[in-house]
């Protein structure tokens, strides 16, 4: 505090201009009650006056100025005036001191952060339990992402929400905003839905909290294998679906292999009967399509096969390219594809994302002699 006194008193007495106003306080009550610093502007102390007054302004340690240090303040700032007086063209006018004023009580110490605030608010405990009211939803709003106890969704129009979300495994998304997690979304919702496809063997790349083209291929895969509508999306069926650990089961019993199923349009990795890897594929449309002049059917042959060859770049054929392809029958492969909906789509090859198929090539999941098996 005297520090900052000081600094004032020497910035108010820094020149003369011919201005009355008070340096300290910038009105014109330069010494008068009411100045905030009680200088003039007008008025150049003398260095040593400034810190002989300022080192006997004394001051207690709660404050409040002693009864001594008020009289002797008055002596000295008299002084002060008295030497100053011929400082600029005008005459200075008289401050009027005010006489010495009684010793002060003793002041109660400034009350601390926790007395101000209150001891619950600054408590680091579990917050306090809201008894507000539940919200009613109304029936245009999606239902919660969190699946609900019971195993068959309340459909009854303006449900109240529960207050305390039903438990779900770790690692599983809970209610979203909008009630659905879908792609271009980003945060701890998706990382945690991420990680909990990779543990059920859906492949989705590393875990990086957005929901980018392959989080959305591996929901395709799991909304397939579980039976419910394809979207996408997380709703809470598939919320449900991934709490109930859904996974597709393998045909194959021993060795290591690729299983293709048609009908749900799924890539399977499989080892002993174990499936490992799960992806999403589009295969043959089943229709007829003409090429120079032909007609040729896009179908996925069902059967046995086994890998005989592979092309560890894109592959340009003459319906279109094809990325690393691995082919297992003639011209049909399983390659990666730009585009991979959730639909078959080929011309006969099982297609995979660009990224899955350099997954598979650099985990050499599928080598030259790999059994296939399309049903």
């Amino acid at each position: 505090m005297i520090g900052s006194r000081v600094s004032t008193v020497d910035a108010g007495a820094a020149a003369c201009p011919p201005s009355s106003r008070c340096r300290a306080c910038g009105t014109d009550r330069h010494g008068r009650a009411g100045c905030a610093g009680g200088l003039c502007g007008r008025t150049a102390y003398p260095r040593k006056v400034v810190d002989f007054v300022f080192r006997n302004a004394l001051i207690s340690k709660n404050g409040a100025m002693t009864a001594r240090g008020t009289a002797r303040r008055a002596v000295v700032l008299g002084m002060a005036v008295a030497m100053a007086a011929g400082c600029g063209s005008d005459p200075v006018e008289p401050v009027s001191l005010p006489a010495p004023a009684p010793a002060l009580p003793s002041v109660t110490p400034a009350p601390t952060l926790p007395d101000l605030l209150g001891e619950s608010d600054v408590t680091t405990g579990p917050p306090a339990v809201s008894t507000a009211p539940p919200v009613t939803l109304p029936p245009s709003s999606r239902p919660p992402l969190t699946p609900s106890a019971s195993p068959t969704p309340s459909k009854t129009a303006g449900a109240t929400a529960s207050p305390t979300p039903s438990p779900t495994p770790s690692g599983i998304p809970t209610a979203h905003a909008d009630g659905v997690l879908e792609r271009g979304e980003t945060g701890a919702e998706i990382t945690g839905l991420q990680e909990r496809l990779t543990a059920l063997g859906y492949w989705n790349g590393p875990a990086d909290g957005r929901f980018g083209p392959l989080t959305q291929q591996a929901v395709y895969a799991l909304q397939k294998a579980a039976g419910i509508k394809i979207t996408g999306t997380v709703d809470a069926a598939t919320i449900t679906a991934l709490s109930d650990g859904v996974r597709p089961v393998a045909k194959s019993r021993k060795g290591h292999r690729v299983e293709i199923d048609l009908t749900r349009q799924l890539l399977l990795i499989v080892d002993d009967g174990a499936v490992t890897k799960i992806f999403n594929t589009s295969t043959g449309t089943g229709k007829h399509y003409r090429y120079q002049g032909k007609r040729y059917l896009a179908k996925t042959p069902a059967g046995q096969f086994a890998v005989d060859r592979q092309v560890s770049d894109w592959r340009y054929g003459p319906r279109g390219p094809l990325y690393r392809p691995k082919y297992f029958t003639g011209g049909i492969a399983v390659h990666g594809a730009e585009n991979v909906p959730s639909w078959p789509a080929s011309d006969g090859c099982a297609r995979v994302t660009i990224a899955a198929m350099d997954w598979i090539w650099k985990k050499r999941a599928i080598p030259v002699g790999t059994p296939v098996q399309v049903y």
